[in-house]
């Protein structure tokens, strides 16, 4: 599918995007609390699922560490907790990374959940808020909580 869903006389089907190096992503639903990222209480999430033909979680989660981390045109991130954790009854692995913008004075946390469904695909679960700011915390944990269901 390449219209929009309102665009599209087949709206009902999802959209498989290939990566350019390997595997591809299926997106459910992106949501912001404000149309400015930003704006200092901002907060995303983001549910999808990745496929990619990986052995184990293990191998692809080291992958997943090693392409959210590290500059991105000037965009610094590193890992700061890697847990497991419950949400709603299912088990997922946190991976939060915290992010420094070019001007060196901002950062905020991107949130991975990550679980496997299947040999070969990970329902992933992310949630994006500014890192001094309770209320886009909060904002992420609301929306994190509403997709985060048995």
């Amino acid at each position: 599918m390449t219209a929009s869903p309102q665009e599209s006389s087949e709206y009902n089907l999802l959209e498989v995007t290939p990566y350019e190096d390997s595997g591809s992503v299926i997106q459910f639903v992106e949501l912001w609390n404000r149309p400015d990222s930003a704006d200092k209480e901002h907060a995303s999430l983001m549910v999808y699922i990745e496929i990619f033909d990986y052995e184990s979680e293990d191998t692809y989660l080291s992958a997943f560490e090693e392409a959210y981390s590290g500059d991105f045109n000037g965009y610094i991130s590193s890992l700061k907790a890697k847990e497991e954790v419950v949400l709603g009854g299912k088990e997922y692995t946190l991976l939060q990374f915290l992010t420094q913008l070019p001007n060196g004075e901002d950062e905020y946390f991107e949130e991975y959940y990550i679980s496997q469904i299947e040999a070969d695909k990970y329902l992933v679960l992310c949630t994006t808020y500014w890192a001094d700011n309770e209320a886009s915390k909060d904002s992420a944990d609301a929306a994190l909580r509403l997709v985060a269901i048995e």
